[in-house]
């Protein structure tokens, strides 16, 4: 893919102390970072863009400084991306022959060219994953199905050499698939638009239902984490959940403290537990899910908004109701997207001020931040892999 990207202008914030500003700030004092060796891991963030004045990019940070490496120019309708067996960043977006394709990210500085590795897939997705034969999985929201690729690079349209189905998926009615994820035995997990989750076994094509339909709305990601267990998150459940108090996360009909789900916690297509909100009366409550992440000290983090307003909930190991204390307020409906790192450090985007920030594990004051005022607009998945 070779049209134009703006320049990226970073403004980077080293931050240390008290005094840092919130993640949503645009004040504080300005610093270059030096070029750095590039890291072990990094960070690669899909922004799409503004329509007319900015086209979508990959773009690609050290961690956790955030210093820029390359980026790839990318559609507005380009997947989450994802990394395959090369450690590279890959993701589906519109294909040089028409139709869509996958695309991989070389590893390089500035701006770089995605190469097509293959295409012939139907139509969009809002998701690619890759299990660890560096296979690839597209969620088809045109058919209602899962479709496997083989690694193999292609000159011609390719064909799956999987269609998963069954599970919440099937018949009439159907809902649409919305994200995918494998687990490192090769299970797969596939969220819908109706709030459900589907289990496909490792070796089976045929689906049975994690998560019924019609709890919630659409899933909006699945995260695997170190064990392989399965984290989800979806847009507003409208049931109310009681609880006696809010120091309390035991269920409780009499009880009148309320709280939403907003994820779920699965383990071999088992469901594990729900992640619930913060308490309606809280400022802290949020009843939309959007992303979520699990830190290597267990620390989970869950990304939500709300009336005008956003939150990163952060869920201590076996809990189901966020810690107030390890939690952030953001000052608008941010549409937070998070990522975690094998250092323990987590990663939190903001849409309206097109910021990135990086936290050490349970901390609410970054360790860095970047805005950017070109080529960095409204980040819409965040991921890190090799």
């Amino acid at each position: 893919m070779s049209r134009p990207l703006a320049p990226i202008l970073l403004a980077v914030f080293v931050l240390g102390g008290a005094s840092v500003p919130a993640l949503a700030a645009r004040s504080g004092p300005l610093v270059q970072l030096a070029p750095q060796k590039k890291p072990a891991q990094s960070l690669v963030v899909y922004d799409i863009g503004a329509a007319g004045e900015y086209s979508g990019e990959f773009a690609r940070y050290g961690i956790p400084q955030l210093n820029a490496l390359e980026a790839s120019p990318a559609d507005g309708v380009a997947s989450a991306p994802a990394f395959d067996a090369a450690g590279l960043p890959v993701f589906l977006d519109e294909s040089n022959n028409g139709g869509f394709g996958v695309f991989e990210q070389p590893k390089g500085s500035g701006t770089v060219d995605a190469l097509q590795l293959f295409f012939g897939v139907p139509c969009t997705s809002t998701s690619l994953a890759v299990d660890a034969k560096g296979d690839f999985y597209v969620a088809q929201y045109c058919s209602g199905q899962v479709l496997e690729y083989s690694p193999s690079k292609s000159k011609k349209a390719k064909k799956p050499i999987a269609v998963y189905s069954g599970g919440n998926f099937g018949g009439m009615g159907q809902p649409n698939p919305t994200v995918a994820a494998v687990d490192p035995s090769g299970n797969l997990y596939v969220g819908d638009y109706s709030g459900g989750i589907t289990f496909f076994a490792a070796g089976s094509t045929k689906g049975v239902v994690a998560l019924p339909t019609g709890m919630s709305q659409l899933v909006t990601q699945i995260f695997i984490d170190a064990k392989g267990d399965a984290w989800s998150t979806h847009l507003a459940n409208p049931t109310s959940y009681y609880f006696k108090n809010e120091k309390t996360c035991v269920l409780d009909p009499k009880g009148t403290v309320v709280r939403n789900e907003v994820g779920e916690h699965f383990s071999n297509g088992q469901l594990v537990a729900q992640l619930y909100s913060a308490p309606t009366t809280s400022q802290y409550y949020a009843p939309q899910g959007e992303s979520v992440a699990v830190d290597t000290a267990g620390l989970t983090y869950l990304g939500a908004d709300g009336d005008g307003q956003s939150v990163v909930l952060a869920y201590d190991s076996g809990q189901s109701c966020p810690d107030l204390n390890h939690s952030m307020l953001l000052e608008h409906a941010a549409d937070p997207q998070l990522a975690v790192d094998a250092a323990g450090y987590h990663y939190v985007s903001d849409y309206v001020a097109d910021s990135l920030a990086s936290y050490k594990s349970g901390a609410t004051i970054p360790t860095a931040q970047i805005t950017q005022t070109t080529g960095f607009v409204n980040p819409t998945h965040l991921i890190v892999g090799p």
